[in-house]
């Protein structure tokens, strides 16, 4: 009789953004002979691959990478729909262990603990919550939240958008508190799996000099030409072109700010989404924090 290993094991590699988790996540796939989930919001869309950071087509043809390429940039794609793809990939694979590579927490999240069933989306809703960011900045929805459900906002970052424009929805879709009306619909956790959370440990004044190197690698890699193929290809209106590093060359291309102004705007921006990042980062007492690679794949080598 053959013999079912009872439990999945998963392998996760986070950090903050340019922290080296494609090429590291990459190298131990290809050490230790295993396949990738990619958690990444952007990497799902097509045609973003510069200033997304992607696997290179050649990392992508050695290892297996899920969850790339899988919507065009004009879908909606969100953390439930990650939550049951991923999900999907490990209980149908034969394979007995993944890595899950990237830097979207909410994915991550959503994969390991689940998301409560929720409510559907409401477009009018959102759209008007969006027009409100627009005139009166995402500052004024977060107080919004903070005096509807002071239980809600106490467990968001008040720069999260998504969540803070979902919360609010829940709210004026069902006339309730977010927090009592997800309290009524539990999470369910990811079943019959192990798992390991590890991430390299990169100080603050390192981590800025690898943002302004990969900014100015994605320049040379051709990002400005990708940023106007999307344009081209899809309208201005999509989603993803408006996260860091396209936004801001859609106004060079718009002529709204030099190449110069732009290149330095998203080093800036991306400076202050890695600092969010490791804050909340800090707070999962889960990971496992290391000082080089070697410790890494030591780390990993007992878990397998």
């Amino acid at each position: 009789m053959t013999t079912i290993e009872k439990f999945k094991k998963l392998i996760i590699i986070t950090g903050p953004t340019c922290s080296g988790k494609t090429n590291i996540s990459f190298n131990i796939a290809n050490k230790f002979n295993k396949e990738i989930i990619c958690a990444d919001s952007l990497q799902v869309y097509k045609d973003f691959d510069i200033g997304t950071g992607k696997p290179t087509k050649k990392q992508q043809q050695i290892i297996n990478h899920h969850l790339i390429d899988i919507v065009k940039p004009f879908s909606d794609y969100n953390a439930w729909n990650y939550m049951q793809d991923a999900r999907q990939i490990v209980s149908e694979s034969n394979q007995n262990t993944f890595i899950i590579s990237g830097g979207t927490q909410l994915y991550i999240d959503a994969f390991l603990n689940g998301l409560t069933s929720g409510i559907n989306k409401d477009d009018k809703i959102r759209n008007e919550l969006i027009e409100k960011i627009k005139l009166k900045g995402l500052d004024t929805l977060y107080k919004t939240l903070a005096k509807i459900d002071p239980r809600s906002s106490n467990k968001v970052s008040s720069n999260d958008t998504n969540r803070i424009i979902r919360l609010l929805e829940i709210f004026y879709v069902t006339g309730e508190k977010p927090s009592e009306f997800l309290s009524k619909s539990p999470k369910e956790k990811i079943s019959n799996t192990k798992y390991l959370k590890i991430s390299l440990n990169i100080s603050k004044s390192e981590l800025d000099i690898l943002i302004e190197k990969r900014v100015h690698q994605m320049i040379e890699n051709g990002l400005v030409d990708e940023v106007a193929n999307i344009i081209s290809k899809y309208g201005n209106k999509i989603k993803p072109l408006y996260s860091i590093g396209y936004k801001e060359l859609f106004h060079y291309l718009n002529q709204d700010s030099s190449l110069n102004d732009s290149i330095n705007k998203i080093i800036v921006n991306t400076r202050r989404l890695a600092k969010r990042q490791l804050t909340w980062l800090r707070k999962d007492s889960e990971i496992r924090w290391c000082k080089d690679t070697n410790e890494m794949e030591e780390l990993i080598k007992n878990f397998i």
